[in-house]
């Protein structure tokens, strides 16, 4: 003889609902985060051209420092230059040394910019 048992957990459609929105939550918030981190990034970068960090100050007419954008798009962040010259200073040429204002802002500041996506995020769970 045979017995069967059925079960039925109540309330799972509720918590998965709870879920989804709790995710969904959680990357507009990281997408914020990014956006914030970009903009920031764009700011470092912007100082370091500018003399107000450790590279050597780049400005002459201040195209390059002009030129600089930060733009973000869902999960991704750019900050970058539309200037033909902003390659050549910051990977310097065989006659100039390289400036590398971007890669060092991006290095100097990597942790910073993790904490401001992550804090974003962690306004979900509070």
């Amino acid at each position: 003889m045979a017995i069967k048992v059925k079960c039925q957990l109540l309330g799972t459609a509720i918590a998965l609902a709870s879920m989804k929105k709790s995710v969904r939550l959680a990357v507009k918030k990281a997408e914020e985060g990014v956006k914030e981190a970009t903009m920031f990034l764009e700011g470092e970068v912007k100082e370091s051209i500018a003399g107000n960090r450790i590279e050597p100050e780049s400005v002459d007419t201040g195209q390059l420092l002009n030129s600089v954008t930060g733009v973000a798009k869902g999960e991704v962040g750019k900050v970058f230059s539309n200037v033909k010259h902003a390659t050549y200073m910051e990977y310097g040429t065989s006659k100039v040394p390289a400036r590398s204002h971007f890669r060092n802002s991006l290095k100097r500041n990597k942790t910073k910019i993790q904490k401001l996506i992550k804090d974003k995020v962690k306004e979900v769970q509070k």
